[in-house]
């Protein structure tokens, strides 16, 4: 699924749900707080979900690995330093938007994980801060386009 939206170049994931008056195939605006008029679109999903996107910015590898040459190698190289809670296990990887721009030996991905449980988006931060993970926790927010 992950691949087929990667070709539609206005399309994104987001970690929250519409509420049940939302007709997604009209434009929707992303807001989980009420505005002016007291409308609001989308909240987290009750009990959490169970994927989550880490967001990696010029994560800084060695200099035997060609991230240009051998993207998919970086990529394994690095997974191979997350959380042993995220070891050992199948995820969808793309290169973020800033792969490629500045600085040759980082690295820019996206890595995309399926838990065995639901997982709120409080717990990823808090996961994150304690074990102090270098990712962007900005897509920990309920209307945070992936």
């Amino acid at each position: 699924m992950l691949t087929l939206l990667e070709r539609d170049s206005g399309g994104f994931v987001i970690r929250g749900e519409p509420l049940p008056h939302i007709d997604l195939a009209e434009p929707v605006r992303r807001k989980k707080k009420p505005d002016k008029t007291g409308c609001f679109w989308f909240r987290d999903v009750p009990g959490g979900l169970r994927w989550v996107l880490l967001d990696v910015d010029k994560f800084s590898m060695p200099t035997a690995i060609d991230v240009v040459a051998d993207p998919g190698g970086a990529v394994f190289h690095l997974v191979s330093l997350v959380p042993a809670c995220l070891q050992d296990v199948s995820f969808h990887w793309q290169l973020s938007s800033s792969a490629g721009i500045g600085h040759k030996l980082g690295l820019s991905v996206h890595l995309w994980f399926w838990f065995d449980r639901a997982v709120t988006d409080t717990e990823l931060s808090l996961w994150a801060e304690r074990d102090n993970v270098p990712i962007d926790t900005a897509l920990f927010r309920t209307v945070q386009p992936h």
